[in-house]
């Protein structure tokens, strides 16, 4: 059969009992081992549909062995590829079917079941336990109300490493072993200091977006027991928001080893599966490993970004990855866009213990709960919306599924906007986006780049709108938001280093999540040098759309301003459209009158500097305009009049460099 009865989810107990009973099987009559099976399984308190197909399979395993010259070596295979594990079996979760027990902190009135591990050889080892989230030392109640469930030894707990020493969301007897972390001020997490100072014998990193079952401390602790690491290995992924639940099916680690093979890298075995598939926070190590391997690595960044670089040292000593089977556990979050992924529900114990934790609507910060509610029952124009999201300070980045959260909510009050007024209204929103501190350089700060997963969310949303709706505005609404994504784009590129590494963690997620190729932060450094921020922020397809739209509009007087927008935002993307170049053209000269200042600068850029209009004859007649209307604004502004005065003094010495390189041929 393709799926033998014995490998069936329920019957891994009868397996267990097997590798006890192999070694008086053979001596023992069949319907002996059956009755032996049956009293064991009777203690187990199973169905008896299950007990009668148990001892039927029990009978059909002992004839199999008596025909195999090496039975165990037989039994313990099968319950290898069955459990997958061989160390502690009776630390393996039935796929999913025990999972934590809900006690204090979480109200309900059957809380799922716990599972029973037993104590390795000697006892327990004493543990530290460092509390963080993925992108800085603070967390939420939920991570702490999880930790409080463990049912880890109390006695064994040397200490709870939490931001701030904060043991509100803890059972009051474990409030005496909670403390701050060594870096007290500091915004980033020293994992060098941190695991130095701690004083238990193994280390586990709690992070904050986990569903764990109550025996999971144990569970790793006794993995980890012969002097390597474990890790949990992703499999299931929770969206609290809407109570949906996701299975990955597939993760490339093929293609990840090819990469390593390509660039000849001498990484242990086992090493491409353990960075592709595993959580970086739920590591669980003796400290004397951590502390060595932390010792040769120089830490920069947030803290699963540290963890993965101490994998590089720990591999070699090939940690223990925990899959679905041996535990069951699940990630509050979007699964990685390289997986393959389907709608899938888990077995009822951890979608229970799910919604303990994390109730439908839940996942996020509640101040974020409070605005976003706000938001939305105060009916908010999107520029509102924008700013008091942006004057958040939060304690922590946002995850992917918060950031869908305020995406949703932004996208809730865009979409109220009537054709006519949703043109001004998005551009409302982008000075918003362009008034934003974390923008100015010298002012991106820790805080700031916590607060970027607010403004990218904003900046997402309205990219995706106006992509949408600028066929329903007019040209000066077209104008003016092409014009405010341009200067947003170069003020985004230009900002501070901490904002920047966050928007370019976000950059290289999206271009992952659309299946286009790959980036690694290095081209995308190159990228930045070479000015190309249109394509690493998927602006020059909104910019293509929006010349479409304009070119659409029937004809009639545009304002010009409007216009001269549309034509210095084309070409400082290098969006050409000569259909759009010279509708821009024709409205500009029939009302080159009401050109100001700031109007000519645009097209002066667009004409001269990016070379934006291609057809000559258009090139001289907007050229001829714009020198009648210079003539008339240099009466009233000297600095026009400079200004003109030094580009022909520029153009004058390239005429004369040209005619002397040429006499030197």
């Amino acid at each position: 059969q393709a799926q033998p009865v014995w490998l069936d989810p329920q019957f891994q107990p009868f397996l267990q009992c097997l590798v006890q009973l192999v070694g008086t099987a053979r001596r023992l009559p069949v319907m002996a081992v059956g009755a032996v099976g049956k009293r064991v399984f009777d203690r187990r308190r199973l169905s008896q549909r299950t007990r009668i197909l148990s001892g039927i399979a029990c009978v059909l395993a002992l004839l199999a062995c008596r025909s195999c010259e090496a039975p165990v070596r037989l039994l313990l295979s099968v319950q290898t590829a069955f459990a997958g594990h061989t160390a502690a079996p009776s630390s393996a979760s039935r796929g999913g079917a025990r999972v934590a027990r809900a006690g204090k902190g979480f109200d309900s009135p059957s809380p799922p079941a716990t599972e029973k591990v037993l104590a390795p050889k000697g006892g327990w080892p004493t543990l530290s336990i460092i509390v963080m989230g993925t992108d800085s030392k603070y967390v939420g109640a939920a991570a702490l109300k999880q930790l409080g469930e463990q049912d880890y030894p109390l006695d064994k707990i040397k200490e709870i490493v939490v931001e701030g020493g904060d043991a509100s969301a803890l059972p009051s007897s474990w409030k005496g072993v909670v403390r701050d972390f060594s870096t007290k001020d500091a915004d980033d997490v020293d994992l060098k200091k941190e695991f130095g100072a701690c004083s238990g014998t193994v280390l586990a990193v709690w992070g904050d977006d986990h569903v764990s079952p109550s025996h999971r401390l144990k569970t790793q602790v006794l993995a980890a027991a012969e002097g390597s690491a474990s890790l949990l290995q992703q499999t299931w992924f929770y969206d609290p928001a809407d109570s949906d639940w996701s299975k990955v099916t597939f993760w490339p680690t093929k293609d990840f080893q090819s990469f390593l093979e390509s660039v000849n890298s001498t990484k242990p075995v086992g090493y491409a599966e353990l960075m592709v598939t595993s959580d970086p926070m739920t590591l669980c190590a003796p400290k004397a490993l951590l502390v060595d391997a932390s010792q040769r690595v120089k830490f920069r960044g947030s803290p699963i970004e540290e963890i993965k670089v101490l994998f590089d040292h720990i591999a070699e000593s090939k940690p223990r990855l925990l899959g679905d089977k041996e535990l069951s556990w699940a990630a509050v979050r979007a699964p990685p866009s390289a997986a393959r992924f389907e709608p899938a529900k888990p077995e009822g114990a951890l979608r229970k213990l799910a919604e303990l934790v994390w109730p439908k609507g839940a996942g996020g910060k509640e101040r974020l709960d409070s605005v976003l509610t706000q938001i939305k029952d105060t009916k908010m124009t999107p520029a509102k919306a924008i700013d008091s999201l942006l004057h958040e300070g939060l304690k922590k980045p946002l995850s992917d599924l918060e950031i869908k959260r305020v995406r949703k909510a932004l996208a809730e009050r865009l979409a109220e906007l009537k054709d006519k007024e949703s043109g001004p209204a998005v551009n409302d929103a982008i000075k918003e986006l362009l008034s934003w501190e974390g923008l100015v350089r010298g002012k991106g700060n820790q805080q700031m780049a916590r607060n970027f997963g607010l403004f990218w969310a904003a900046f997402v949303e309205l990219r995706k709108y106006t992509t949408e709706s600028a066929d329903f505005w007019d040209m000066s609404s077209v104008g003016f938001v092409a014009e405010g994504l341009v200067r947003l784009g170069q003020r985004m590129w230009g900002t501070d280093e901490r904002v920047n590494e966050a928007m370019t963690q976000l950059i290289l997620q999206e271009l992952n999540q659309k299946g286009e190729e790959e980036l690694e932060e290095g081209e995308l450094a190159g990228k930045r040098m070479s000015g190309d921020y249109f394509g690493a922020l998927s602006l020059k397809s909104v910019l293509e759309s929006m010349a479409y739209a304009a070119l659409d509009i029937p004809v009639e007087k545009y304002p010009v301003n409007g216009l001269c927008s549309l034509a210095w935002a084309l070409a400082e993307g290098n969006v050409v459209n000569q259909g759009v170049q010279m509708k821009v053209a024709r409205g500009i000269i029939a009302e080159v009158d009401r050109m100001q200042a700031a109007d000519v600068g645009k097209i002066f850029v667009a004409m001269e500097e990016k070379r934006w209009f291609k057809d000559q004859n258009t090139v001289a007649y907007l050229t001829e305009s714009l020198i009648s209307r210079v003539r008339t604004l240099k009466k009233d502004d000297a600095g026009i009049a400079q200004m003109v005065a030094e580009r022909q003094a520029e153009s004058s010495e390239e005429v004369a460099k040209a005619q002397a390189a040429k006499t030197s041929r």
